[in-house]
């Protein structure tokens, strides 16, 4: 059977379907399937925008029948890694252009009892093609993990400690065995990524040799997962550390100066095995978005020199990832917009929080086992009545059930500010980047972020509220 593993944290989605502008040119790709045990939940298809960035972007949204089947829509332009999500579960597939594809996804107890943190919870899911050709991609992949996974497990050690690069061609010509006449180069070059890995681990060839064989003297590949995979390895903080011609460069003094863009590809330069002038800026791209959460760099001049390559360059994948960059590196910071929602209120009404404009919101994510949450809910409380006419005061609970959140205010009659609940709306934990509760973000009259995340109420969330409302 054609079965994918998935992982991670997730989203969710209608039968309506949606298309996202960022997605809006290419070729209809169409995924039907079944998800025993989820009907009428949300499903989600998303992928990385890029794989510098890895912005994740919604791709479309559909609801599960209540016979678990689904249909989702939407539009790619090349090969893309997506990955469908059922409330924190996922799964992961190849899509590319063009094509339609039927799946299951193996049952699963979507409402599994009890009350421990939602994230640790998630799943991995696991799928089936119908599609049996064993040249879809998916398919080919899957058959290669398979034999490469094998290999590795019985050949490591005589490839790290003996060196036996005998081996590696002994495995590339069993794979051209059992994968003859491929036409599909998607597939071709996630191979020879992969392989590359596996030279690179016998350590008979230098660093300078395999970047001139798979990176300065091929194309770069920029969707291609293992292509990428390889990439990020090898220039992972290569010009702050790993390469002796540019680890010695003052990067800090050349961001402040103007032209700090031109000056930085000069810099990279220096090293000889790069000359690639589309490389150099790639590993630029790379280099800047490691440098962006270290001390060491003012962040507002890596997003300066960041616009300039969105404006400037001539490489327009690199203008993409650097916008991309810009959106991922902005998200959440003082003054960027506060990603909207819309969720009901312990009465059921719809609440959006653009709908409150006009006055700061302080935004509590919060559930009704969470020991911390509960014990700052009476300083909430008076906070919300010490700015009463001047906050509007928003408790988002995360609890699987509407009625545990409506039963815990049945007690708790004088928490008179607004509640609301999650349902299945996964997004905006992940818009919000919600990895732990409680979590509270301070939002200004116009919707911006003014302090994420903000202090706990028993804490400086009175300063952090005052300094709003007194600029």
């Amino acid at each position: 059977m054609n079965k994918f593993r998935y992982c991670s944290v997730a989203i969710c989605l209608s039968i309506l379907i949606s298309f996202f502008p960022a997605v809006s040119n290419g070729q209809t790709v169409k995924i039907t399937g079944i998800a025993p045990g989820a009907e009428g939940k949300q499903i989600t298809l998303s992928a990385p925008a890029d794989l510098i960035s890895f912005l994740d972007r919604v791709l479309a949204k559909a609801v599960i029948g209540p016979d678990g089947k689904f249909t989702i829509t939407t539009q790619a332009g090349k090969v893309l890694y997506a990955a469908l999500s059922i409330g924190y579960h996922q799964c992961n597939l190849f899509i590319e252009p063009g094509k339609s594809y039927d799946l299951k996804i193996d049952p699963f107890n979507y409402n599994q009892p009890g009350d421990i943190n939602p994230f640790l919870e998630a799943q991995n899911l696991e799928i089936n093609f119908t599609d049996k050709d064993p040249g879809e991609l998916n398919n080919l992949v899957r058959r290669y993990n398979v034999m490469y996974n094998n290999f590795l497990l019985t050949n490591y050690n005589a490839l790290y400690r003996e060196r036996k690069k005998s081996l590696v061609d002994t495995f590339k010509q069993k794979v051209a065995r059992e994968f003859p006449d491929i036409k599909n180069t998607y597939f071709t070059n996630y191979c020879l990524y992969k392989n590359a890995v596996l030279v690179q681990l016998t350590q008979t060839s230098s660093q300078g040799q395999l970047a001139r064989k798979y990176l300065v003297s091929a194309p770069i590949l920029y969707d291609n997962t293992e292509y990428m995979d390889f990439f990020n390895q090898y220039f992972s903080k290569y010009m702050t550390a790993t390469s002796r011609q540019l680890k010695f460069t003052d990067y800090a003094t050349i961001l402040k100066t103007a032209g700090a863009y031109p000056a930085l590809i000069r810099a990279i330069d220096k090293d000889t095995t790069i000359r690639k002038p589309q490389l150099r800026e790639l590993i630029l791209l790379k280099g800047l978005m490691e440098m962006f959460y270290d001390p060491g760099y003012k962040q507002d001049n890596i997003l300066s020199v960041l616009a300039d390559i969105e404006k400037d360059s001539r490489f327009p994948e690199h203008r993409e990832i650097a916008a991309n960059m810009i959106t991922l590196l902005t998200k959440l910071r003082k003054g960027s917009p506060a990603p909207d929602f819309t969720l009901p209120d312990r009465n059921h009404k719809d609440v959006s929080l653009s709908g409150l404009r006009g006055k700061p919101v302080v935004l509590a994510f919060w559930t009704t086992y969470c020991q911390e949450c509960l014990g700052e809910m009476e300083s909430m409380k008076a906070l919300s009545l010490k700015y009463k006419d001047k906050v509007t005061f928003v408790s988002i609970s995360l609890d699987k059930e509407f009625l545990k959140m409506t039963l815990f205010l049945n007690l708790k009659k004088d928490f008179g500010w607004t509640f609301l609940h999650l349902d299945d709306q996964m997004e905006v934990l992940r818009e919000y980047d919600i990895k732990a509760f409680p979590m509270y973000v301070l939002i200004d009259a116009q919707g911006n972020i003014a302090k994420y995340p903000l202090d706990s109420p028993g804490e400086a969330m009175d300063g952090a509220i005052s300094s709003v409302l007194n600029p």
